[in-house]
């Protein structure tokens, strides 16, 4: 009688064991979400899929990443009155994110897809349009500020682990965009204060263009730059650039002991992998790949940096000539870059997914 008993009550224990890790397997289930953000930005719609567990909001793994160009911002500088968006662009826009749902396999009407616009937004008069196309495909769009851009991208950084330990207060952190770039700092109180740079990829190159038209220069003919050219093109850079940034006490305060730090796609993919470069990076180095590619078609530099892929190639002298222009005219001798994107950090942002939008941000 005893043994059945004493058998009894180990069955129901081990029952109650199992039971209790169902129970625990059916919470972790329920605590995992997949979740895909966009960044569309103005030269192209970069994304990412993750699993996150929303319970801890911890990240679990990623599912990968997708992205596909579209030149918004080439789109709004070549438009008649150089501020809309073209027809052939907002046809574009949507037919790329269809293709990142088709290769994740997804329908957003069915998973969490979230995202940020960028400059090519904010420079647009009918983005909007465009946005609320999203909207109704299920993928939601939160145009956001420059400011914000720039305190996203300061976020980012701060939790990659290349930055682990190291002193907020001594960073300055880059983010080159198709049109604006950013540099970002902590002030004293801990706030993160922002220079907006008017230019990007895209922007700056049809500004440059334009500049030099008016001086009787024809810089509009396929290909690099040359030899010939560049000395004068490097000077324009970097003083239209330097002259407003050395107006920002906080920036020229920091860069004086700062570690300058490189973010996003071009910095990352676009320089550091696709040229093969390794951290730290000096302006003479950016200068001396400038003068390379000078005497170089676009095959020959594909020939000779195979990563360099056809959408950038023809680009890769013009992002140099950019980031080299910042680095004299802002006084910055070297930087790192690292491979952070602002999506590794919205994934995990409860108030991004929770809708909790500043006023600076709208939401489409």
């Amino acid at each position: 009688m005893r043994i059945a008993f004493n058998f009894l009550f180990i069955l129901s224990l081990s029952t109650q064991t199992l039971a209790d890790q169902n129970a625990n397997q059916d919470e972790n289930q329920n605590c995992l979400e997949k979740r895909y953000v966009f960044d569309i930005g103005s030269g192209s719609t970069k994304s990412k899929g993750y699993l996150v567990d929303i319970c801890q909001n911890k990240l679990i793994k990623n599912l990968g990443e997708v992205n596909k160009a579209v030149r918004y911002q080439q789109c709004i500088s070549s438009s008649i009155d150089k501020s809309s968006i073209t027809e052939e662009c907002l046809t574009s826009g949507l037919s790329a994110l269809k293709a990142i749902e088709q290769e994740y396999g997804i329908d957003c009407g069915e998973h969490k897809c979230k995202g940020v616009a960028t400059a090519w937004a904010r420079n647009a008069k009918n983005s909007s349009e465009l946005l609320n196309t999203f909207k109704l495909h299920d993928i939601h769009i939160n145009l956001i500020s420059q400011k914000e851009e720039g305190e996203l991208g300061f976020k980012t950084a701060l939790s990659d682990p290349y930055l682990k330990g190291v002193d907020p207060d001594k960073l300055l952190i880059w983010d080159i965009g198709g049109g604006s770039f950013q540099l970002s700092v902590q002030d004293e109180h801990d706030e993160i204060h922002t220079y907006e740079g008017p230019w990007g990829l895209f922007n700056f190159v049809h500004q440059l263009k334009e500049d030099f038209s008016l001086k009787g220069i024809n810089l509009t003919k396929e290909g690099f730059f040359n030899k010939n050219e560049l000395k004068e093109i490097l000077e324009y850079t970097s003083h239209e650039l330097g002259k407003d940034i050395q107006k920002d006490r906080l920036i020229v305060e920091k860069l004086k002991t700062a570690k300058i730090v490189g973010i996003g796609r071009i910095m990352y993919m676009g320089i550091k992998y696709e040229l093969d470069l390794t951290n730290p990076i000096s302006k003479e180095e950016i200068k001396d790949l400038i003068y390379e590619f000078a005497g170089m078609t676009v095959s020959e530099a594909q020939k000779k940096y195979p990563k360099l892929p056809d959408h950038f190639a023809p680009l890769i002298q013009q992002a140099l000539i950019l980031v080299y222009g910042v680095m004299d005219g802002a006084g910055i001798n070297k930087l790192e870059i690292i491979e952070s994107t602002l999506t590794d950090h919205l994934v995990l942002d409860q108030s991004f997914w929770h809708g909790e939008v500043t006023v600076a941000q709208q939401s489409f």
